[in-house]
């Protein structure tokens, strides 16, 4: 089991069913009794202020609202199936240059699969984005794993159809390059 104190996992547990008690401090005031009653009367359980068997048996169940029949499509995020691990050692800023050449060479076009806008435009659509032809397969396989993920709606909740833009050939910040 983790470090958490009994507190604290209960406190979590109660935000993960969808009742917000609050920091998750292991603090146990009025915001997390509160949420502790509300939690025990959605689940038809007796209403005792307590964490006791029959709450703590509740809580430790999955917290999704995704119905079964449907949570048998949805791929396990945690995991740990091998998926494509290579080992890609990514250079030091002191050896950028030798590693990716010159700036604004080496840059090919990659697909996000999932509509995007720039973040300082909604109105314009942005279907592919330019990295270094190092970086694209890696990037790809990352676009299409959280593409699988996540739906379109979650996709825009986390930000992540928003462009802010790539490479800005210009010196770097702070530098003589």
């Amino acid at each position: 089991m983790s470090s958490l104190s009994f507190e604290m996992w209960l406190q979590s547990r109660l935000t993960a069913h969808g009742f917000a008690c609050g920091l998750i401090d292991g603090e146990i005031g009025p915001k997390t009794l509160h949420a502790l009653r509300g939690f025990q009367t959605a689940r038809g359980l007796p209403i005792t202020s307590q964490a006791d068997e029959a709450t703590v048996t509740a809580l430790k169940a999955a917290s999704s609202r995704v119905p079964v029949e449907v949570s048998g499509f949805i791929p396990d995020r945690d995991s740990d199936l091998p998926d494509d691990r290579r080992k890609t050692l990514w250079p030091r800023q002191k050896d950028v240059l030798s590693f990716y050449g010159p700036v604004g060479t080496g840059q090919t076009r990659v697909e996000v699969p999932w509509g995007m806008r720039l973040a300082w435009d909604l109105d314009v659509p942005v279907r592919t984005i330019t990295l270094h032809s190092k970086v694209a397969a890696s990037a790809e396989r990352a676009f299409h794993k959280i593409r699988g993920l996540y739906s379109d709606r979650q996709i825009k909740d986390l930000g992540l159809d928003l462009f802010g833009g790539s490479l800005n050939v210009r010196r770097m910040r702070g530098g003589s390059r």
